[in-house]
């Protein structure tokens, strides 16, 4: 019985101390400083912005600002753009056809 509690003890500390180790990671001044402070913030936005509406190119994947959440939102955003183009085209072109 008592090397069964030891074992459970010691498999709970080994995830504890697993879990503390990745949140101090994350929450360090380095990390934390890329996702959380406005000035980059609004860099990020202003990036993904571009990437979306103007740029047809995969320049945006090398970029060091950006996060990997940013990366997807320039994908969706640009599959949801080129969706909506394709979309008033054939209504325009249908709508031409009609006349």
């Amino acid at each position: 019985m008592r090397r069964m509690l030891d074992i459970t003890f010691r498999l709970h500390m080994g995830i504890l101390k697993k879990s503390a180790d990745g949140v101090k990671t994350t929450l360090a001044p380095g990390n934390l400083e890329k996702y959380v402070r406005p000035s980059k913030i609004l860099t990020r936005l202003s990036i993904v912005r571009q990437e979306v509406f103007t740029s047809h190119q995969l320049g945006y994947l090398e970029n060091k600002e950006l996060t990997e959440v940013d990366r997807g939102v320039i994908a969706a955003g640009r599959f949801a753009v080129r969706n909506v183009q394709v979309k008033t085209t054939l209504v325009f072109a249908l709508f031409r056809k009609m006349q």
